[in-house]
């Protein structure tokens, strides 16, 4: 019994062994299945990321943000969301072939994700508020695409006022997903011209007649500097438009115009003496004609405001404000105001006028005539015009050439002023004897 005993307990023992055994044999069974079966995954996504290097590509996701550019400071900082209202933007290969393109119609630009070639180098090219997709085949298309506006009195008007572009050389694109930084610029550039007439002499008169922006170029290329080859005249300014020329300003807008530099130059004068006639041809400036009387001179002064970021060149930038600010002081003399001033309509005030005979008495009881004869000084008055008028002219009359004619008996004065100056004015005396009429 004791045998048998030992033996069953010995049988259950070994039973119990033997399930273990089973059951570590399926357990073992289970993991190497399960390990294969990572391992062929794991294999799996080796061999893909080896195919994506052997291919030399990956999938990149771009995000971009605008940042507004300083053309003076070479500055940057993030540009305001509300400037942008629509975006275009495209991404060419070094092959000039274009490997995304798409439009937004908001601010925020997220790319599609898409495949580019490791180590490649891309340009990044970006349109903000054209308004609607443009669609182009190959990146010389962009680059060489001008913009132009033909009419150049109504170009803020146009969209191209709030048009943005902005290019990026030489990307290389990582994997996943980044923001990309891109530089913008405005199509126009900004001039704004202020006058200040407070130092000016008490005896001159100064008054703004006609302000406009000349040589502008008529059109740009979006991505690349302008150095225009031909030019035309743009906004004029007159009568009532000239109200706000000695407050806020008159504002004009051009593309960007870049004629180079002409040396160091310390004064406007010396800048326009050293501008060529190749440059005076081409570089944009601001006319400002202005009717002016002192004590000695009267007439027309033109003054031309050169533009440019300093005195040593004559460019003007996009995305940039140039203000010139104008101080007429004393006698408004030219050196005293612009790089360049013509005179030419500019001339000797009238000092003083004579008419001869001075006294002239008619005898004649019948009606008669007499030609005065008028002299002004200096005789290069520009304005030698004079006014004639008769004291009593029921005694004598007189046409606006001085043609004297009686009307009746008595004593009358005939009156020459000169229309240029009121002081300078001259007396005829008249006498009329035995008129009777007829």
């Amino acid at each position: 019994m004791r045998k048998g005993r030992k033996f069953f307990f010995f049988s259950k023992s070994v039973l119990a062994e033997t399930d273990n055994i089973a059951a570590k044999r399926v357990m073992g069974r289970l993991f190497g299945f399960v390990l294969i079966v990572v391992l062929i995954v794991a294999s799996c996504a080796d061999r893909q990321a080896a195919d994506e290097v052997c291919d030399g590509t990956h999938t990149v996701s771009v995000q971009l943000r605008y940042m507004e550019t300083n053309p003076f400071t070479k500055s940057a900082k993030v540009m305001d969301d509300i400037l942008i209202e629509n975006v275009n933007v495209y991404v060419a290969d070094s092959e000039g072939g274009l490997v995304y393109q798409d439009y937004f119609s908001g601010s925020n630009v997220a790319f599609e994700p898409f495949d580019v070639k490791e180590g490649d180098l891309f340009n990044v090219y970006v349109i903000a508020n054209w308004g609607e997709r443009m669609s182009v085949g190959e990146e010389y298309e962009l680059t060489d695409f001008v913009y132009s506006v033909s009419n150049p009195e109504s170009i803020v008007d146009d969209k191209v006022s709030t048009l943005l572009c902005g290019k990026i050389e030489g990307v290389m694109f990582p994997s996943g997903s980044f923001v990309l930084d891109v530089p913008m610029r405005r199509v126009l550039a900004k001039v704004k011209i202020i006058c200040d007439f407070s130092d000016v002499a008490s005896s001159v008169e100064i008054t703004p007649l006609r302000v406009s922006i000349k040589n502008i170029p008529p059109l740009t290329p979006l991505f690349d500097d302008n150095v225009p080859s031909e030019v035309c005249d743009g906004a004029v300014y007159e009568g009532s438009d000239l109200d706000s020329l000695e407050t806020s300003g008159l504002d004009f807008y051009m593309f960007e115009n870049l004629q180079g530099y002409i040396g160091e130059a310390s004064t406007n004068k010396e800048k326009a003496n050293m501008m060529t006639s190749e440059a005076l041809q081409t570089a944009s400036y601001v006319e400002m004609e202005c009717n002016v009387v002192s004590s000695d001179k009267r007439g027309t002064m033109v003054y031309k405001f050169f533009l440019g970021t300093d005195h040593t060149n004559c460019n003007v930038l996009r995305n940039a404000l140039q203000t010139i600010l104008v101080l007429f002081r004393g006698s408004v003399s030219q050196d005293e105001n612009s790089i360049s001033v013509d005179n030419s309509a500019l001339g000797n005030r009238v000092s003083y006028i004579k008419v001869s005979p001075s006294i002239i008495k008619f005898l004649s009881s019948k009606q008669s005539s007499k030609q005065c004869r008028l002299t002004v000084y200096p005789d290069d008055a520009i304005d030698k015009r004079v006014v004639w008028r008769t004291t009593d002219s029921t005694v004598a009359t007189v046409d606006q050439n001085g043609l004297i004619t009686t009307q009746g008996m008595g004593k009358c004065d005939i009156v020459a002023t000169s229309v240029d100056r009121s002081s300078a004015s001259y007396n005829v005396s008249v006498v009329v004897n035995n008129y009777t009429g007829g």
